[in-house]
């Protein structure tokens, strides 16, 4: 009789199921956002973006036509390194930089490059490069991707415990 009262009753072990199951689920899921969020923080700040001005630009400026392959804008991100290379066999300004020609130069992108929205140059027809600013992405991409990693883990988890489980009952069966 003792023994039988020792032994918890069906619904506080189901209720413990439950609890480990929400836990298991939780934990998955917070596990998926913490390697989405440490992803998230080791993104590079900045990157090398490179420009190549091709052969013949000058002459297509010149005529009013845009020449093919220029980008009509320039998204970067401040800490970004600009290379510039003049294929071209006239000299060429964007923005702070003057290239001679089969040259490259290299510059620092500052706060300035966005501060009129474009950069004064010589490789189209209108003077003027846009300039867009690429932003980090915000943390909340991190959700998604915690969502889509968490699914899985969880349902690995709650797959395993399941087992262990069965095990656990297996073994205090044939024990006792």
């Amino acid at each position: 009789m003792v023994a039988a009262s020792a032994r918890s009753s069906p619904s506080a072990t189901a209720l413990s199921r439950h609890a480990n199951s929400a836990g298991i689920i939780l934990g998955a899921f917070a596990l998926a956002w913490i390697a989405a969020f440490v992803w998230w923080w080791l993104l590079p700040p900045s990157k090398s973006v490179e420009l190549a001005i091709p052969a013949g630009t000058a002459a297509l400026v010149q005529a009013g036509e845009v020449p093919p392959g220029l980008p009509r804008e320039l998204v970067v991100r401040r800490g970004d390194t600009l290379v510039v290379r003049n294929q071209d066999s006239e000299p060429h300004r964007l923005g702070p930089l003057w290239v001679a020609p089969a040259t490259s130069e290299t510059t620092m992108v500052s706060a300035a490059f966005f501060a009129d929205g474009s950069l004064l140059c010589t490789i189209h027809p209108a003077g003027a490069l846009a300039v867009t600013p690429r932003a980090r992405p915000g943390i909340a991409t991190t959700i998604p991707v915690a969502l889509l990693a968490g699914v899985p883990m969880a349902f690995a988890g709650l797959v395993g415990a399941a087992i262990a489980s069965r095990l656990d009952d297996g073994r205090g069966g044939s024990a006792g």
